[in-house]
């Protein structure tokens, strides 16, 4: 790997919010090549073996405060678009988004599972930023396109649908979120979401349901 110089590494992760951003300023400044082994190369080489510096935002993030319904590090889980689009549209939670699906990348043991309809889900969600809130709607594109190229482990949807429709009944969801529920239960998984009100909704049940943020 080409040399870079340490201090500007500790510099840079004592301002960089994420994992992510970190990455595509070294890659672009010392123009490395943008795949997934020269991405595992750098996080071992400044991430792991170094630690971060302590001041660094992304020392808060890795660690997930383990209280009620908030997650600990998964590594294995299902994730809904609420959490997906943080990675795109900055706002509360988006540094935390950032640091799980950069497991995939840098934690060979990651899954990450969603129902077929996530991409779908996703595509309809950036749709409405475009036309509501005049979001670029080349980035839209780029940003579908990302999540497309993820390593997530998908789930034909036809499994899940018909208890997913039981579920949504039943508690008063959307058949869509409903769908990541059961699907969650079927894997004896946590579901990490972002949606405040599936949580509220789903409160008191036995259903695994993660939040995102603490």
């Amino acid at each position: 790997m080409l040399s870079i110089p340490r201090f500007r590494v500790w510099l840079c992760l004592s301002l960089a919010p994420s994992m992510s951003k970190l990455w595509r300023c070294f890659s672009e400044r010392w123009k490395l090549k943008p795949n997934g082994k020269a991405k595992r190369r750098f996080c071992t080489r400044f991430i792991k073996r170094d630690g971060h510096h302590p001041r660094s935002p992304l020392t808060a993030s890795l660690s997930y405060e383990k209280s009620g319904d908030t997650m600990n590090e998964p590594t294995r889980c299902v994730v809904d678009a609420s959490v997906a689009m943080k990675l795109f549209i900055e706002q509360e939670g988006s540094a935390q988004a950032e640091v799980l699906f950069d497991q995939l990348s840098t934690q060979l043991d990651t899954e990450l599972y969603v129902p077929e309809l996530f991409i779908a889900e996703c595509a309809s969600v950036l749709w409405q930023y475009v036309r509501r809130a005049s979001y670029p709607a080349n980035q839209a594109k780029i940003n579908l396109a990302r999540l497309r190229a993820l390593s997530l482990q998908k789930v034909d949807s036809q499994e899940v649908v018909s208890k997913a429709l039981e579920i949504a009944i039943a508690h008063n969801i959307s058949a869509y979120d409903a769908c990541y529920v059961e699907l969650s239960k079927r894997l004896q998984l946590s579901l990490v979401t972002a949606d405040q009100k599936l949580i509220h909704a789903l409160a008191g049940t036995t259903y695994q349901i993660q939040a995102l943020m603490g």
